[in-house]
């Protein structure tokens, strides 16, 4: 199995499916910001620190369900087929490419 990273969802790579899920780290930061305007008692501080991580995990279901839609109206043959989405989570069938180069 392998794992990637990016910028709003984690990819797990198990044999001839993908699994795509939304970066919960996202979730956890924004409780401990909470928990930090709450102990300093700073809650002008708490709407903007929130908001920004909420995005960002708001970014990584937004990228599942485009994706899905996407494939789902089209069924291109370069879009890699998608079996199931939530949202939080998207299974797609593993598919072997060339790795994209800047040219």
């Amino acid at each position: 199995m392998k794992v990637r990273r990016g910028s709003c969802r984690i990819v797990f790579f198990i044999g001839p499916v993908v699994v795509k899920v939304c970066r919960i780290h996202s979730l956890l930061r924004i409780w401990s910001e909470v928990w930090y305007a709450l102990r300093k008692n700073w809650w002008s501080f708490l709407p903007g620190a929130c908001s920004d991580k909420w995005q960002w995990f708001m970014k990584g279901i937004r990228q599942n369900t485009s994706e899905y839609q996407c494939w789902k109206k089209t069924r291109a043959s370069f879009l890699v087929p998608t079996y199931f989405t939530c949202g939080i989570l998207n299974i797609q069938k593993a598919e072997d490419g060339e790795q994209p180069t800047h040219k």
